[in-house]
């Protein structure tokens, strides 16, 4: 999907280090504890607190992108510094915005409820993952998911983009409560992976 993606991976792993990956060029593989929190701090440890990070995580997947429109984004991160905003969201997928207002280019500012694509892939400032990550109790993945929508980052500003625009990138679940969708077996099938 994008050939020449700039990004190196960091991906977790905690009891058998996956063979597969250890000889990619973009991959870091970062060991690390089981439970979300430990994770997240071995991945985030020792990125600066200002720095952008692509959060990807991997339940889902992109299945199209317009790949000149987010290079473009990718090349122009830092310029959103100034601006104050913790992430970047290059898609809409119906999510509220404060307003439908442009700030910057096709992005519109999106003040509140940030659950609304949290789990779609898009770029974040590593404060923004730590402050909620890091906190004590946090230990599982509902832990997180019902800290994340009981308005944790009711003072986080961030862009969203407008829903006058085509996503710049698209995105598939493999799996729905445990179920294998559609589409992740069409994938499976397609990498010729059983199970």
């Amino acid at each position: 999907l994008w050939s020449n993606c700039p990004f190196t991976f960091r991906i977790p792993w905690n009891q058998k280090k996956p063979n597969f990956l250890k000889d990619q060029d973009d991959v870091e593989l970062i060991k690390c504890d089981k439970d979300i929190n430990l994770t997240m701090q071995a991945l985030l440890d020792d990125i600066d607190d200002n720095d952008w990070v692509y959060w990807c995580i991997d339940d889902r997947f992109p299945t199209s992108i317009d790949v000149e429109k987010i290079s473009d984004l990718y090349r122009k991160i830092n310029l959103f510094d100034k601006e104050g905003y913790d992430f970047i969201k290059p898609f809409h997928n119906n999510q509220p915005v404060s307003s439908g207002k442009i700030i910057h280019n096709h992005f519109c500012e999106q003040t509140y409820r940030h659950e609304f694509g949290f789990y779609m892939h898009h770029f974040c400032k590593s404060i923004y993952l730590k402050s909620l990550f890091f906190i004590k109790g946090c230990n599982s993945i509902y832990d997180f998911h019902n800290i994340l929508c009981n308005n944790f980052y009711k003072n986080s500003v961030g862009l969203r983009l407008s829903p006058e625009y085509k996503d710049y990138i698209s995105f598939e679940e493999p799996c729905v409560r445990g179920d294998r969708t559609e589409v992740g077996q069409k994938y499976l099938d397609l990498l010729n992976i059983s199970g």
